[in-house]
């Protein structure tokens, strides 16, 4: 555990802005799948890609998640969303503790079908974010993103999204900026309920990351799994959606920092 404290520590110090504009795994689905997010379709694409943004069966949601199960590192989100004339509207607030780094953010995100395989998406939004390290500047800062979904043929789906491309300054000592991210991403339907997904994630400087998952599903059942390359992990998921209704539970695993539990309703 002391271990696992320093290890967030220093990420804190040295990775808290990406987490907080960019952070990981926002939501359980996403982690279920090893963070392979680009081309799934739910309200919480307004995070993952805002043209693959969904908010026929998810009006509402709220997700929680303890990064390396530490409680000082545990973020929350909450979104809400509705279709307005054929294009998809949600509103989300998140919030994320890193230690003596703190980030918050709102965003505005909608999208809509152009074309019969192809959907657009904007968000625009808050960043604020503040900290006891003197390291870091105190502020709020606009972000932004955009995404593509497109739909070729009935079994694939490729995923577009960039955020953050402005980056904003948020430390006056070396002249830091909030990194920006780009992810693309495929999804395949092999048929028998099982679909599989893979992302390309880019972010400012960091190395190339590689996740892929996949999902079963049954009825009302959903069960994944899936890896990320660059942080070492792998998770599994389950998800259970009577109705309109949904639960979704999964966990990351790294073999050095321990488990990241998550949850999604």
């Amino acid at each position: 555990n002391v271990l696992r404290t320093l290890t967030m520590t220093l990420i804190t110090l040295f990775g808290g802005i990406s987490y907080g504009i960019n952070p990981p795994k926002s939501n359980a689905i996403a982690a279920g799948l090893g963070g392979a997010c680009s081309s799934y379709e739910s309200i919480y694409g307004l995070y993952n890609n805002v043209a693959s943004m969904r908010t026929a069966n998810e009006n509402v949601a709220l997700s929680l998640s303890s990064y390396y199960g530490l409680s000082e590192y545990t973020a929350m989100s909450i979104l809400g969303g509705f279709k307005f004339k054929e294009t998809e509207v949600a509103v989300g607030i998140e919030m994320v503790p890193l230690g003596n780094f703190r980030s918050d953010r709102f965003n505005v995100g909608v999208s809509k079908q152009i074309h019969e395989q192809v959907w657009l998406g904007v968000s625009a939004g808050l960043y604020s974010y503040s900290s006891n390290d003197a390291y870091y500047q105190s502020g709020i800062a606009p972000t932004m993103s955009v995404g593509v979904l497109y739909s070729p043929m009935d079994k694939l789906s490729l995923g577009l999204s960039i955020n953050n491309p402005t980056q904003a300054e948020i430390s006056n000592n070396i002249s830091e900026r909030s990194p920006a991210s780009a992810r693309l991403g495929i999804k395949y339907d092999l048929g028998n309920n099982l679909m599989v997904y893979s992302d390309f994630l880019q972010q400012s400087e960091a190395p190339l990351d590689f996740q892929a998952g996949l999902e079963y599903s049954r009825s009302s059942i959903n069960l994944r799994g899936g890896f990320s390359k660059q942080e070492e992990s792998f998770s599994f998921g389950f998800g259970y959606h009577p109705d309109k209704l949904g639960l979704n539970v999964s966990a990351s695993f790294h073999n050095r920092l321990g488990i990241s539990p998550f949850l999604t309703l």
